[in-house]
């Protein structure tokens, strides 16, 4: 079975003062910086696990996982079949996080 795990936040206006989006150089860095703040056993599990940065989700990714654009922002997704879920029988698909820079 497949898992996908959503995270959300708000929106960010720059029109109305807000934040403006963060620069993919820096959001690398963050995110290596924080991978390597994970404790060892954790860190090495994510070996198997794709990290990927986007600029934004895609529409078919916002559509599968009933995404109302209701304010919040889509700015992580877990796409694959998390360790816990494993069987047997079952063929590890593919495991990827993907961020989304401008979300």
């Amino acid at each position: 079975m497949e898992a996908r795990e959503v995270a959300r936040r708000r929106d960010v206006d720059t029109a109305r003062g807000g934040e403006a989006p963060i620069g993919a150089v820096r959001l690398l860095q963050l995110v290596d910086r924080a991978l390597a703040g994970i404790p060892s056993p954790f860190r090495e599990s994510l070996r198997e696990v794709a990290i990927v940065i986007e600029d934004e989700p895609t529409e078919a990714q916002l559509r599968e996982d009933d995404f109302d654009g209701d304010g919040d922002g889509l700015y992580g997704l877990y796409e694959g079949t998390p360790r816990t879920e494993w069987a047997a029988d079952t063929v590890p698909a593919p495991n990827k996080i993907t961020l989304f820079r401008l979300a």
